[in-house]
């Protein structure tokens, strides 16, 4: 390191991203000595930024440790780091404040995004919180972002995520981006017997909807 003494002043943060100094910008992250507390907080984002971007492994309990900054910017953008990052060691971390709904739901967002980033290893706990939270930001948002990963275990809990009927158009995008392999659940679900049965008019119209659109890009391809 020895790019920045903290008695010293600043570190720059052109030389440690220019020469991706991994150790530099951990420290970086920490860094609380200025006077001003706007230009702390622009460094410390700009750290977990940069430390996303490279993608060393050696960052991840920094950004975890970061997540409980006193800043809402640097908290953020850690966690979009850590998306970016993809090591599993940030869901079990991430799926607690996704589910507590007195936690700012800006960065609940955020973390349904970076479990996406994260991808099929975050399957399990995403579909987890789709079944356990009743907000429906973050239901929407768990749902499209199960259906971009586009794992088959998705399609049922997206499926009884539409019987409530308040995030069905989310939910019927998400199947149509999964595809093939909900054509069979959807079917089954739009039956007398099926998930669906007791839904609404317009919760089945969205199903069948989506079960139209998986169809003709099938005949597409």
């Amino acid at each position: 390191m020895g790019i920045f003494d903290f008695l010293s002043g600043p570190p720059n943060m052109a030389t440690l991203k220019s020469n991706k100094d991994v150790e530099g910008l951990i420290k970086a992250l920490k860094y609380k000595r200025d006077s001003n507390y706007y230009k702390d907080e622009m460094i410390r984002s700009e750290a977990a930024m940069a430390l996303g971007e490279i993608g060393d492994t050696r960052a991840v309990d920094p950004l975890i440790h970061a997540l409980s900054d006193k800043s809402s910017d640097v908290r953020l953008v850690s966690v979009s780091a850590l998306g970016m990052i993809g090591d599993t060691r940030a869901i079990e971390i991430f799926i607690p404040v996704l589910m507590d709904r007195d936690c700012d739901l800006k960065l609940r967002l955020r973390l349904v995004w970076a479990l996406g980033m994260i991808g099929e290893p975050a399957v399990d706990a995403l579909i987890h919180a789709l079944e356990n939270t009743s907000d429906l930001d973050v239901r929407e948002g768990i749902t499209m972002v199960l259906g971009a990963i586009g794992d088959v275990k998705a399609v049922e809990p997206i499926i009884h995520s539409m019987e409530d009927g308040w995030s069905r158009e989310k939910a019927a995008d998400a199947l149509v981006l999964i595809g093939k392999p909900a054509v069979k659940p959807l079917t089954h679900a739009l039956r007398d017997d099926g998930a669906l049965k007791n839904a609404s008019r317009r919760t089945r119209e969205s199903a069948k909807n989506a079960l139209k659109k998986i169809r003709a890009n099938k005949r597409r391809k």
